[in-house]
């Protein structure tokens, strides 16, 4: 019973303090011809504050049955990928977003990041304007890539050719990193405080 009533305020403290989690971006605005060829979409990024990335995700466009997406989250900074994920031929459906766990990826403030993914259609839109940000992305350094010559769906590069035309073929989830109050709130919750001091 008190297991319970502690995952509830927990859930309810995550709710209450704006720990929940977040797309990075939701597509909008005028959408143009979807472009082919086997090329890297990417869009690098800061955050105003850590964040925890949880879920990778992955939309293309004209997808067959033997298709195996890869998404990749990028140090751009130490030109390092630090997150991947890969999905099985078959499991990634046309026009449709499609998430999948990679860890808790904590990303700071100060560092460049970037996340791609290489394909062949997708969808590209005229500009991010009407695009809805998650509120720990900083909008005006985000940044958009088409690189040409992407070797296959396993070509995890860093793009580096700049596009002012979002290609949004791929998208993260993400949670606020929680602070010290909520970390100590949570801690006097399930009891760890009168256990710390011994009684």
């Amino acid at each position: 019973m008190k297991k319970t009533l502690c995952l509830a305020a927990l859930a309810a403290l995550m709710i209450n303090t704006g720990w929940a989690s977040t797309n990075a971006y939701v597509e909008g605005g005028e959408r143009l011809t979807d472009i082919g060829g086997f090329q890297i979409a990417a869009m690098s990024f800061t955050v105003k504050s850590a964040i925890i990335v949880t879920h990778l995700g992955f939309c293309g466009l004209a997808l067959s049955g033997g298709d195996t997406p890869n998404v990749y989250l990028h140090n751009v900074d130490a030109s390092t990928t630090i997150a991947s994920c890969s999905w099985a031929a078959g499991v990634a459906q046309s026009g449709v977003w499609t998430y999948k766990e990679c860890g808790s990826i904590t990303l700071y403030p100060g560092t460049n990041y970037q996340v791609s993914a290489p394909l062949w259609w997708r969808a590209v839109y005229s500009n991010d304007q009407s695009f809805t940000f998650g509120s720990s992305i900083n909008t005006n350094e985000v940044t958009w890539y088409r690189q040409d010559g992407a070797s296959g769906w396993y070509d995890g590069r860093i793009a580096t050719t700049r596009t002012d035309n979002p290609n949004t073929a791929m998208n993260f989830i993400y949670v606020p990193e929680p602070g010290m109050f909520v970390v100590m709130s949570v801690l006097s919750l399930c009891g760890f405080r009168r256990i710390a001091r011994g009684a």
